[in-house]
């Protein structure tokens, strides 16, 4: 494939890249083994692939994380989609996070996903074929008795239509069917639907109104699934970009797609993991990181979240190690909080300051009223 070609089809550039990351090509060589070679190889040809990726990243982007990379259904693609953004971030960190953010911002599943009622997630928790009104409650359930075994003797139970007098023992000779009873085979068929229909002409107002609100569940349900599936694929994509090119996501942390997801007042589980282990890869106290801002961050997300106490716990120890003297006062935020739990990991984690452990503390109102609500 010429040079012209690619620079004039956006579209079979998104194709090179997108195959040469493909999983069924790399196998278990690294993600981008199979484009190293094809860009040496089409560098002996004289392409310019950093100019021609230059000039194609918006279309790159917009491709990878469409419909046909990042948004498919198939797990293959999206693996490809994931390797090349890994790639591109690599290559051209600022132009492909800025595309990756602006498609973020403007994906439906964001705004949904703040949109999502209590109830919502109640109902996407509650088991399929189940209500959420019923969970924990025991559903009684009404057992036809069916005497399916002919006893034998004085002991034996009539039939609806049989008499004494019609009884026949167990041991006699199955008889012949009538002629009557042969023009009847023909009929039963026919009867099979109207017999379906009184069925249904038996549910009460009561089970009918519970399928209706099953159906209506189920929908939710599914609405919440795949807003959950887009979100967690685009958070895992973020991950791996940001480990494709550590230098510069640590000048992006926190950035405010995981902000906004951080600050969620409620938890939704693979979004939260996904953007705090981000977050845990980048708390060295040698980065210069907005510390006091993910300080905050952290404190909101434990007061959401009490579970994650043991993984947050280290974290805020971390930030604290990286803190100035002048950042003391602000870091103490957290013994605000109302919750005990957070008050204590606030206490605990600041004594990790160098100037608190040095007694270099500089004397000002804030951090008085700090030690005072400390005691209250």
């Amino acid at each position: 494939m010429s040079s012209a070609t690619l620079a004039a089809a956006p579209s079979a550039c998104l194709q090179v890249v997108f195959c040469s990351h493909h999983p069924c090509l790399i196998g278990t060589a690294k993600r981008n083994s199979v484009w190293r070679r094809v860009q040496k190889c089409l560098h002996k040809h004289g392409v310019d692939v950093i100019g021609l990726v230059t000039t194609n990243v918006v279309d790159l982007c917009k491709g990878l994380l469409g419909p046909m990379g990042l948004m498919s259904g198939n797990h293959f693609a999206q693996e490809a989609a994931i390797n090349s953004l890994s790639t591109l971030m690599s290559m051209l960190p600022g132009e492909t996070y800025m595309e990756f953010e602006k498609h973020f911002n403007n994906l439906p599943d964001r705004s949904a996903h703040d949109m999502l009622s209590e109830n919502d997630i109640k109902i996407f928790q509650t088991p399929e074929g189940m209500l959420s009104t019923e969970q924990g409650v025991y559903i009684a359930e009404s057992v036809a008795t069916k005497n399916t075994k002919q006893p034998k003797g004085r002991f034996r139970l009539y039939d609806n239509n049989d008499g004494p007098d019609q009884v026949s023992s167990n041991r006699t000779a199955r008889r012949e069917p009538s002629s009557k009873e042969v023009t009847g085979v023909g009929k039963k068929d026919g009867g099979k639907s109207s017999k379906k229909a009184d069925k249904d002409k038996g549910k009460s107002a009561k089970e009918e109104a519970r399928e209706v609100q099953l159906r209506e569940e189920a929908y939710i349900r599914e609405k919440v699934m795949v807003v959950k599936e887009n979100l967690s694929s685009m958070l895992k994509a973020l991950g791996e970009m940001a480990i494709a090119n550590p230098v510069f996501t640590h000048s992006q942390l926190p950035s405010l797609i995981m902000e906004r997801i951080l600050l969620s007042p409620k938890k939704t589980t693979d979004s939260h993991d996904d953007v705090l282990k981000i977050i845990f890869l980048h708390l060295d106290s040698f980065y210069l990181l907005p510390r006091v801002q993910m300080l905050s961050v952290l404190y909101h997300v434990l007061g959401v979240v009490p579970a994650y106490q043991a993984s947050i716990g280290p974290a805020l120890n971390e930030l604290c190690l990286g803190l100035q003297p002048a950042e003391v006062a602000p870091a103490l935020c957290g013994i605000y909080a109302k919750d005990i739990h957070v008050r204590m990991a606030c206490l605990n984690a600041v004594k990790c300051i160098p100037a608190l452990a040095s007694h270099s503390v500089p004397q000002s109102s804030e951090i008085a009223t700090a030690d005072l609500a400390c005691f209250t």
